[in-house]
């Protein structure tokens, strides 16, 4: 029989880590710009949490390769974007972003990977252009775009399409994120 103060700490311990969800999230991903002549493909991260981080050694991994150079930092609240080609981002949204990175984010969707200087996976999101993931991002020139940081952004019901905002807060923020519901079933299966 569990004693209560043992209890007490694992209650602890689950409630502090499930609030340490992951310190970087993966917020915004521009995979299908409405040109693809330019290549204004971006990653932003953002750091939600109360302290700054640093990102060296980084990497980003499976859709595209990058490695955070020695000194990249991520203040608390603040945003990083990662680019295809930084020099064309600048030029579309005046936003200084790191990159280039390695590949191309598909178009068909893929899983995109953080690991932190010891190659573990700190944040990862496997996208699709289909639903339950916003159909909208898919070639009509909008960003894929968290709704908040507090919601799993490996589940398409976290995510919005809208119009890109790298470097900034997500044009569908939302303070109070609402739930996730998915796999509804409906028991018993014809109503009596």
């Amino acid at each position: 029989k569990t004693s209560r103060p043992v209890c007490f700490l694992l209650l602890l311990a689950f409630l502090s880590a499930s609030m340490v969800r992951a310190e970087v999230v993966i917020n915004e991903i521009h995979y299908d710009p409405d040109n693809n002549t330019l290549k204004t493909e971006f990653i932003e991260l953002w750091n939600p949490g109360q302290e700054g981080i640093d990102l060296s050694g980084w990497k980003l991994a499976n859709a595209v390769t990058f490695t955070f150079p020695s000194g990249t930092q991520l203040a608390a609240g603040k945003f990083l974007v990662i680019a295809e080609d930084p020099a064309a981002l600048f030029a579309q949204y005046a936003v200084v972003a790191l990159g280039p990175y390695e590949g191309k984010l598909s178009n068909e969707g893929e899983r995109l990977e953080l690991h932190d200087g010891s190659g573990a996976i700190r944040d990862e999101v496997g996208y699709q252009p289909k639903f339950p993931w916003p159909v909208a991002s898919a070639g009509e020139g909008k960003s894929m775009s968290l709704i908040n940081p507090s919601l799993d952004n490996d589940l398409g019901g976290s995510w919005r399409a809208a119009d890109p905002t790298p470097g900034a807060t997500n044009a569908d923020y939302s303070a109070l994120a609402p739930p996730a519901i998915r796999q509804v079933t409906h028991t018993p299966t014809q109503p009596r």
